[in-house]
This record gives structure tokens, C-alpha cells and sequence, in this order.
């Protein structure tokens, strides 16, 4: 009869279980659900094409055609070797797949952003409070700075996926795994320093505070292998072109230099945040907790790559640091682990960190939101296939014999709506700063853009007046306007002459 009793109370348990476990996973899709819906809201307009796209999505499209980063729209007399490699072969690899392009290239970024995701709901599946922490996590993957990462072709998505990898595989007591895949994310970014520091810090205090004895097993001897074969690969390529790979990472140094970094940690958000980093660590270490060790840490990494970094795409570590030590301070202020309580500091977080611009407002969301002057599109699209119908004609009518054109677009990322007719009708160029890396290149054409949709640092007729002059174009030949759309969508395009009636500029923009 007790047996049976137990037997009951067993089934009971794991059908409860399985309950839980069910509804933890549907919550789970719902948010990445919601995520892919913002996704699309989000359309070309948060954030417009941005030139930065512009950069990796060609050399990514080269790498997909030709196995190589070399990418004559960007510079037609040598490799451009300003960032690691990392990012832009693995988006070829994907290109490979769906074919190349902006929405492409996007998309790319929302599935790791939603992997992300996956691997933060990976990491509380054992936790007392798990859903609190799932549905606090959830709502900060829908605020203004994951749904631009999940929406730009930049290299966030894929180095924050790493790190996050990198925080389970800790957590999971696989350390030396953790840190090798930190070592390997120096191919996609070199913020990943930051993160390499602390994963050493953690080994350390795991041998001489924790005493764990760390061994390195069949794996982590084949993924350091691998890792080795990588990392000397890039040394290679980077020593074939030695001099480039000198100048161009001297120029990247040289503009983060420039910038007043002090300043960055003299305000008083963020002398308090400093303050509560410090007394999280030193609380979790009191305690010889791990996790919130872990995540203490990992949260410092991430404040200060975006403190240092000044790149407004690096805002999203600063939201993922308020993420980690939210719920951090959440363990912290609950060690007799009561659900009343989870409840109780669950709100007041959802309360603080809507007050810090962490979590969005649900009045008006997600069209409320703002991002650098940014948001998503109402009526009004930013590009459809008559806009492109309308360029391509344009093109197609002013192109001689079989050579391409080569054309200039600005925003310079609008290019990529037009790159199945690369090589063939269009060739496009990316003249930029410094021209060192960027050199000015030869155009038949320059198609200027003007949207609702820009940035009001773009838009301004003052602005557009820099633009145009910077362009080498002659300011009193009056401009073409191509069409207007909407009343507030206009193409204008210049067919730029020498003065000895040859066609094309070399002035840079």
C-alpha cells in the first residue's frame, strides 16, 4: 500500500513536471515568436541599410562566389583586412545556402539572436524561478537593441552567441571548452579580449579559490587543434598582406584613441553601476557562487566593451549587462528562494529597468520605439520592387556595350538591393574614409536616395548639400529627379561627365 502510495506520488511528480516543462517551452516559442514578427516590423527601417553593411555583405557575397575576401567595390587593388575574417566567411558560408543579400544577411543575424535566446532559456531550465527569469529575459530580447542586432549585418549576433556559449559551457563545468571557444572569437571581433580576460580570471579563481582540478579532455584536445589550425590560417592570410593588415588595424586603434574614454566612467550611472558590479562580485564570492560569479562577470565584460568601444551598435552589450546582474541581484535578494518573493523583485525589476530604457514601454510598442533617430515604418516603405524596377531601368538605359556601370548609391548599402545585377548591368563602388582603405574609384553614376526614413543627420537639405558636393558632382547642374514615391520617397540620380565628355568621377564621397 506505500509502495503504491509513493509509486502515485511519483507520477504525479513527473506528469507535473513534464507540465512545467512543456509550458517553460512554449513560453519560449512565444517570445521567439514575437521576435520574428518584430523582425519584419522592423523591415529596412530599424536601422535603415547602414554603410557598415554595406562592407561585410560584399565581402561576405565574395567569400560565397570566390572563396575570397577580395572585394573590388570596396577597394579593386587589394584586400581589405580592417576586421577579423570571422564574420564575413561564415555569412558567405550562409550565403551559400539562401543566396546572398541584405535580407539574407539580416536574417542571418536573427537566428542567432534567437539562438541567443535559446541558449539564456538553456541556462535558467533549472532554476527554482525559471519562468520569472525566461519571461525577464524575453522582454529584454524584444527592446529597441536586440531587435536592431537581430536586424543589421554586423558581427554582434555572432560574437554575443559565442560569449553566451562560452557563460554555459562554464556553468556546465566545462571550462577549458569555454575558454578555447572565447580564444576562437578573436576571428570575429577583437572585443572578445575582454571576455578572453575573464574567462582566465574564472580558471583562476576556480584552481585556487573553488580547488577544482581542470583537465582537458578528448574534445577540448581536438577543438584546441582546430582552434590552433584557425587562428594560424588568419596569421597567414594576415602575413600575405602584412603592410594592408598593419595599416588598416593601425587605423582602427588610431580612431578608438580618439575617443574620451575617462568620460565614459566618470558619469554617475556609471559610478553606480560600477558600484553594484563590485558588490555582486564580491557577495558571489563570499558565497562561492558560481553561477552568479559567472554571470557577475560575464555582465562586467559586457559594460565595459560598450563603455570603452563608444559604437552605438555596442549598446546591446550594455543591455545584456542589465540583464545579467537584474537577475543577479534578483538571487542575491532571495536565498530562501520563495516564489512570493521571486514575484515581489520580478516586478520591481520590470519596473527599474523600464525606467533605465532596458525594457520597452507598452504604450504604443513596438512603433514607439526609437533607436539613433530610427523607427519602423508605418504606411510608407522605405524601398519596394517598383523603386527597384525604376533604378534598374535607369541603369539599364545610361549602360554602354557590356562593360558595367559603376555606380555609386547613397545610403551606400541601398547597393545591396541591387546586387543580382552585380557584374552584370551595375558594377557598385563604396568610396569612403579614409581612402587608405576606401580609395576613391571611377563612377558613371551616383543615385542619391532621399527618405523619410534617414537619420536627421542625413536628411537636412544642408546635409544632402555635403552629400552632393563631396560627390565631385557640379551643384548648378540641376539634379535628375528619377521618381518620387509617397510624397516623401525621392530618387535623384547625376550621369557624372569629365570635362573631356569621358564619363565617370573620382572625387570621393
Amino acid at each position: 500500500m506505500i509502495a503504491q502510495t509513493i509509486r502515485r506520488t511519483e507520477i504525479a511528480g513527473m506528469k507535473k513536471n513534464k507540465l512545467s516543462d512543456a509550458a517553460y517551452y512554449g513560453l519560449i516559442i512565444l517570445f521567439a515568436l514575437a521576435a520574428v514578427r518584430l523582425h519584419v516590423a522592423a523591415g529596412w527601417t530599424f536601422p535603415i541599410p547602414w554603410p557598415d553593411e554595406a562592407v561585410f555583405v560584399q565581402q561576405a557575397t565574395a567569400f560565397q562566389q570566390h572563396a575570397s575576401l577580395f572585394t573590388p567595390q570596396l577597394n579593386p587593388a587589394r584586400d581589405i583586412l580592417w576586421m577579423p575574417p570571422g564574420y564575413m566567411v561564415l555569412l558567405g558560408g550562409w550565403f551559400k545556402i539562401t543566396g546572398s543579400g541584405l535580407f539574407a544577411a539580416r536574417s542571418f543575424s536573427l537566428v542567432l539572436t534567437l539562438s541567443i535566446f535559446v541558449l539564456i532559456a538553456f541556462l535558467w531550465k533549472r532554476e527554482q524561478s525559471r519562468f520569472f527569469l525566461l519571461t525577464l529575459s524575453g522582454l529584454f530580447f524584444l527592446d529597441r537593441y536586440f531587435i536592431i542586432m537581430g536586424n543589421v549585418a554586423r558581427m554582434e549576433a555572432l560574437l554575443l552567441l559565442g560569449i553566451v556559449g562560452a557563460l554555459v559551457l562554464f556553468d556546465r563545468g566545462k571550462s577549458i571548452t569555454a575558454i578555447i571557444l572565447l580564444l576562437l572569437l578573436g576571428l570575429i571581433h577583437p572585443n572578445t579580449v575582454c571576455f578572453v580576460l575573464i574567462g582566465f580570471f574564472y580558471l583562476f579563481l576556480q584552481v585556487y579559490y573553488f580547488g577544482d582540478e581542470l583537465r582537458a579532455n578528448r574534445f577540448d584536445r581536438w577543438l584546441l587543434v582546430i582552434a590552433g589550425v584557425l587562428v594560424s590560417a588568419y596569421l597567414f592570410y594576415a602575413a600575405l598582406h602584412w603592410g594592408d593588415f598593419i595599416s588598416d588595424m593601425s587605423y582602427q586603434f588610431a580612431r578608438k584613441e580618439k575617443r574620451y574614454l575617462i568620460g565614459s566612467f566618470a558619469t554617475w550611472s556609471s559610478r553606480g553601476a560600477v558600484c553594484v558590479l563590485l558588490i555582486t562580485l564580491v557577495h558571489s564570492l563570499m558565497e562561492k557562487n558560481r553561477r552568479l560569479l559567472l554571470l557577475t562577470l560575464f555582465a562586467s565584460a559586457m559594460w565595459i566593451v560598450n563603455k570603452i568601444g563608444h559604437e552605438i551598435w555596442y549598446q546591446v552589450f550594455d543591455a545584456f549587462a542589465y540583464l545579467l546582474v537584474t537577475i543577479v541581484v534578483i538571487e542575491l535578494m532571495n536565498p530562501a528562494r520563495k516564489k512570493v518573493l521571486y514575484a515581489g523583485l520580478f516586478l520591481v525589476a520590470l519596473f527599474v529597468n523600464t525606467g533605465l530604457g532596458m525594457i520597452e514601454s507598452p504604450k504604443g510598442y513596438p512603433y514607439s520605439m526609437r533607436w539613433i533617430d530610427m523607427r519602423m515604418a508605418l504606411d510608407v516603405p522605405y524601398f519596394t520592387a517598383s523603386d527597384k524596377q525604376s533604378v534598374a531601368q535607369l541603369l539599364a538605359k545610361h549602360r554602354k556595350e557590356a562593360e558595367p556601370l559603376h555606380v555609386q548609391f547613397f545610403p551606400t548599402a541601398d547597393a545591396l538591393f541591387f546586387q543580382d545585377l552585380e557584374d552584370k548591368t551595375i558594377r557598385s563602388v563604396y568610396p569612403s574614409s579614409p581612402e587608405s582603405i576606401f580609395p576613391p574609384q571611377r563612377r558613371d553614376i551616383f543615385l542619391l536616395h532621399v527618405s523619410l526614413y534617414l537619420p536627421r543627420g542625413w536628411r537636412s537639405e544642408s546635409d544632402l548639400r555635403q552629400i552632393v558636393y563631396k560627390a565631385g558632382i557640379d551643384s548648378t547642374n540641376k539634379p535628375f529627379l528619377l521618381f518620387e514615391r509617397d510624397s516623401t520617397e525621392r530618387w535623384y540620380f547625376w550621369h557624372l561627365e569629365h570635362k573631356d565628355g569621358t564619363t565617370g568621377s573620382n572625387e570621393p564621397l
